[in-house]
């Protein structure tokens, strides 16, 4: 979905060095080829095929054949309980009154003479899709800038691929004008301008999905605090509860599913944010993240101390006058690029209920004992506990006095060496650690 004027249907890797956007949205369908295991050929990822759609609901159907066919590949295991007649109404009394409704179907079942297992078909629960599998969610991403249209597409494809991602998570993307090389403040200044066609995207897409995971790179974290005040309303409340010093909750789903059953509020359920070396300023950052995560449930960052982008990011944004970046601060502040921060942060509720962010990143010192740990290349900067077994062998557990209420999770990645080069800001979606990471989130 974008509404870029320049990678239009026949020049989709052809951006201009002027950002445009035109009026309206446009919608298109591409497959891509892309490396699955050994090396990298360099003419992959490469969309080999792609198609204009009408609307998202042309799109959506398009895309429904797909991932019926990846989800017949795919065994579920369902729970079948023998209760009597009674506990069977008294469990649907029970059931409407906290989900709303009660179904009931017929199935043909097979199973072995003596065994108390069986089998059942996936057309045989059309009727009932949500027993077949987990129900479809979107996955939006958001590219940065000196990114055409192609190379977004190629981006996701890649990642989705060697992250092995699960097959009811259907990938978008929301392409903004990139520009190139020469062009960063100008594609910045006019991300606020796509406000209102990202709001209509969301709320076209929260008509056939309930739960969204939000994947930003680089600039793309910009785009989505700066339109955040216009998507705002697109977005349901969280459904996790803030309490002061919780830690982190044991739970099945680590991020609670938004429900719909029963209620008249089809706005999509923003289950995880997740930013990949993310390009915006700390101001940005701490003006904004509070109000966002009354909508998200779970905000991942994945921060790199050694990008060298985002170490001229913040050098240009240093030299440049602040009027000319539309920013608020006064001169004498700071200029900190949040991609390149590693240290602790963390939502907790005042004394006066309100939410509020803390941590090393903001005030530069340690406010909490939070030991940051490396592991496999990645450091996690909300606290963790070191044990040692009786081999010798070091393993890192979640402490339970951590701050906050565990929504918010800084990744160091400044150690990672594969599959990295020099400028360590592209890394993300080749890097088998980090690729399997996001696609695990």
């Amino acid at each position: 979905a974008t509404s870029r004027a320049d990678c239009q249907a026949a020049t989709l890797s052809r951006s201009s060095l002027l950002p445009s956007k035109q009026d309206g949205l446009r919608f298109g369908f591409g497959q891509v080829e892309v490396s699955f295991a050994g090396g990298f050929y360099p003419f992959l990822p490469s969309v080999e095929q792609h198609r204009s759609e009408e609307s998202i609901s042309a799109l959506v159907a398009s895309l429904d054949h797909a991932i019926s066919q990846a989800r017949v590949s795919v065994r579920h295991l369902l729970k079948l309980e023998v209760v009597s007649e009674e506990e069977l109404s008294q469990h649907a009394i029970h059931s409407r009154s906290a989900i709303g409704s009660v179904r009931q179907i017929t199935v043909p079942l097979q199973f072995p003479e003596g065994q108390q297992y069986g089998f059942v078909s996936h057309d045989a629960l059309a009727e009932a899709p949500s027993l077949a599998g987990q129900a479809s969610e979107a996955l939006v991403f958001i590219h940065g800038y000196n990114c055409d249209l192609q190379t977004a597409l190629g981006r996701v494809a890649q990642t989705f691929t060697l992250g092995n991602m699960e097959p009811h998570v259907v990938p978008f993307v929301f392409s903004y004008s990139g520009g190139n090389a020469l062009s960063y403040f100008g594609v910045k200044t006019q991300m606020r301008t796509y406000g209102e066609d990202l709001a209509q995207f969301f709320t076209e897409l929260g008509n056939h999905f309930s739960e969204v995971h939000i994947l930003t790179h680089s600039c793309g974290a910009d785009f989505f605090f700066q339109n955040w005040l216009s998507v705002e309303r697109c977005f349901r409340p969280a459904e996790r509860s803030i309490r002061p010093g919780a830690g982190l909750k044991a739970s099945t789903r680590w991020v609670p599913k938004g429900r719909r059953e029963g209620s008249l509020d089809s706005r999509l359920h923003l289950a995880t944010l997740t930013m990949m070396n993310p390009d915006v300023l700390v101001e940005t950052l701490v003006e904004l993240l509070p109000s966002i995560m009354q909508h998200a449930e779970h905000f991942t960052a994945y921060n790199d101390s050694n990008d060298g982008a985002l170490f001229w990011s913040g050098w240009l944004q240093t030299c440049v006058p602040r009027w000319y970046q539309q920013r608020k601060q006064p001169p004498e502040a700071s200029t900190i690029v949040f991609g390149t921060q590693v240290e602790s942060l963390f939502l907790s509720i005042s004394d006066t209920h309100e939410r509020k962010l803390s941590g090393s990143l903001l005030n530069g010192a340690l406010q909490h004992d939070t030991s940051l740990t490396h592991l496999s290349g990645f450091r996690v900067a909300r606290g963790a506990e070191e044990h040692t077994d009786g081999h010798g062998s070091i393993r890192y557990s979640v402490s339970g006095d951590i701050p906050g209420d565990g929504s918010i999770d800084i990744i160091d990645c400044s150690n990672i060496d594969q599959n990295v080069h020099g400028l360590r800001h592209n890394y993300y979606m080749i890097n088998t650690q980090m690729v399997e990471d996001v696609c695990e989130l």
